[in-house]
């Protein structure tokens, strides 16, 4: 239950960040700068697009790390797609922010079958989707898209550090095995 509560207190603060991000008009990495870049260029919502963009990623998901973490991770894209399209639709609320989710699955199999740091890859994956938000965004606001993915991946980093598993940082529920094979990596 505690587990549970956590993954959704990370789902509704990472709304709320994706709505600052929005309303700011700054992009970041993973599948929420690429859902965030097309929300800008074809001017569509992040919860539509987000969604649409992690499906490739769910099937990747199930034959390479099984239905209890593709199940999990189709519950927190659609709870993130859902809370994100009510928050930013919110007059209290005047902006959107991402999530990490189906280039991180990628990441961890990549961990996982050929021992690959996750933060490398992760990273890599960053700097082609950072592209993409320059192009949507412009000069100044993809250098404080820059800015954003370096605070994502330095909390990401803290907070893998005090957890000591990959879990923790990318708020997913997968195995025990693939948590001790993702954290074997990174060292």
């Amino acid at each position: 239950m505690k587990k549970i509560a956590g993954i959704l207190v990370g789902i509704l603060l990472t709304s709320v960040g994706v709505t600052i991000l929005k309303g700011s008009h700054i992009a970041t990495g993973g599948t929420a700068g690429l859902a965030l870049a097309g929300s800008y260029i074809f001017n569509m919502s992040f919860s539509q697009i987000f969604f649409l963009i992690n499906v490739p990623f769910y099937v990747f998901s199930y034959f390479q790390m099984g239905i209890k973490f593709t199940l999990s991770t189709i519950a927190s894209v659609s709870l993130l797609s859902f809370f994100t399209g009510i928050i930013s639709s919110s007059s209290f609320i005047p902006y959107t922010f991402p999530a990490f989710i189906g280039l991180n699955i990628v990441s961890l199999y990549f961990a996982k079958k050929y021992n690959i740091n996750p933060g490398k890859t992760t990273f890599l994956f960053d700097i082609l989707v950072l592209s993409t938000g320059f192009y949507a965004v412009g000069l100044l606001a993809g250098l404080y898209s820059v800015l954003s993915v370096a605070v994502i991946g330095y909390i990401i980093s803290i907070n893998r550090n005090l957890s000591g598993s990959a879990s923790a940082a990318t708020g997913s529920t997968h195995s025990t095995a693939t948590r001790k094979t993702a954290a074997a990596s990174s060292t």
